[in-house]
């Protein structure tokens, strides 16, 4: 067990009651914050004391030198998927009720923060830094996982998808590189870097000014609250895994369903270790709507017709797309996995998982029609481009 845990204090300040939280092990620094279930249940507990007050504000630091080093590794040995799983869940809701208390929160980052330490600060409103901490990010690559609690969703809204993309994938790859105070300033994921000596008296200050300036809660302009249904491109579960975090319905072609209730696709998931989410029970639909551009069957998920679900099959038989017409007339089209990249679409190669090669090439050669036809911003799903053609949208070129 690692014996951390979050120790609740009362301070009585010019604006009112503000909770301070220290993460804690008792080891005098010897040890890093790690998060144990039990540490989890400490969470929990404080959580519901923040509810029983007229709270003004949180703040949360680490004790002796340490933040938080993620999820405790010596409880994965012999783990079993359910019990993964369920960690995963108890950790996103308990850092979302964090994150969704209703005063200014801060996390005064004074050791390092890895993985679930990093997110734990992240669900927090504002986030300072010692000048002396040298190790930040997300290591969770580098040992063959994701980030769980809220990470992959938090960081790109911070810092943007291509800094996300480095810190959560190519800096694990490369041995594990960590960042410093410095650059998790530069590139947005904290707000202040603090001298050390001052961090836990100016990171309070700083709160205080927050709450007397009545800036409220950050909220981003769109939140997984907000979503009420989920278009799935395709059955396969590297595109399914964050649903469990997701209450809107999952939308699914019918044909999609079917193909992925064959022998042949039972048989494909097993080999890739791909199963459905515990519970799935997606709703279907049929594309009954007609051509749209140069598809010849869609079904339009609004009213005016600007968000629409057209037919791509060859990934697998039942892919679709989602096309969403902007305010400037462009199609920007969420492409699943219809291609790999956007280079894959221009020398109409067909992929080597779709059952018909032919048809996928067919498909190919519609999407270059509807592009030629239509300003079209094409975005698959791993296309590591796809993020900067959508920030500066840039429509794919044909020859017409």
């Amino acid at each position: 067990m690692s014996g951390t845990r979050f120790q609740l204090e009362r301070l009585d300040t010019r604006v009112g009651p503000v909770a301070s939280l220290t993460i804690a092990n008792g080891s005098g620094g010897t040890r890093p914050n790690t998060f144990d279930e039990a540490a989890l249940r400490s969470l929990e507990e404080v959580l519901g004391r923040l509810r029983t007050r007229d709270w003004r504000g949180l703040f949360l630091t680490g004790s002796a030198g340490s933040f938080g080093a993620g999820a405790d590794i010596d409880e994965f040995p012999g783990i079993s998927a359910e019990r993964a799983r369920a960690g995963s869940r108890a950790g996103h809701e308990l850092f979302g009720r964090l994150h969704g208390l209703p005063f200014q929160t801060l996390a005064a980052i004074n050791g390092g923060a890895l993985g679930g330490g990093l997110e734990l600060a992240l669900h927090c409103d504002l986030r300072t830094i010692g000048a002396d901490v040298r190790h930040v990010g997300f290591p969770e690559v580098f040992l063959g996982l994701i980030p769980a609690w809220g990470g992959t969703q938090l960081a790109p809204r911070l810092v943007g998808a291509e800094a996300a993309v480095r810190l959560v994938v190519e800096s694990p790859l490369r041995q594990n590189r960590l960042i410093g105070a410095e650059e998790a300033h530069a590139i947005g994921l904290v707000d202040h870097v603090v001298a050390p000596d001052e961090l836990h008296e100016r990171s309070l200050e700083l709160l205080l000014e927050a709450i007397e300036a009545g800036e409220g809660k950050r909220r981003p302009a769109a939140a997984l609250a907000d979503v009420s249904e989920v278009v799935l491109t395709h059955l396969h579960g590297d595109h399914m895994d964050g649903l469990v975090h997701l209450d809107g319905r999952a939308l699914v072609n019918q044909a999609e369903l079917e193909f992925q209730q064959s022998a042949m696709s039972r048989v494909m998931r097993r080999i890739l270790r791909q199963p459905f989410p515990p519970g799935f029970a997606p709703e279907t639909y049929a594309l009954d709507d007609g051509p749209f551009g140069a598809f010849p069957r869609s079904r339009s998920l609004s009213d005016d017709g600007r968000i629409m679900i057209v037919g791509t099959p060859g990934h697998t038989p039942g892919h679709v797309s989602v096309i969403c017409v902007d305010d400037e007339g462009r199609h920007v089209m969420l492409a699943g996995d219809a291609t790999d990249t956007l280079e894959q679409l221009h020398s109409r190669r067909a992929d080597a998982i779709g059952p018909d090669p032919e048809v996928h090439i067919a498909t190919l050669e519609t999407i270059l029609a509807h592009c030629a036809e239509h300003p079209t911003v094409y975005l698959p799903s791993h296309d590591q481009d796809s993020a900067a053609r959508l920030a500066s949208a840039t429509t794919v070129q044909t020859e017409r």
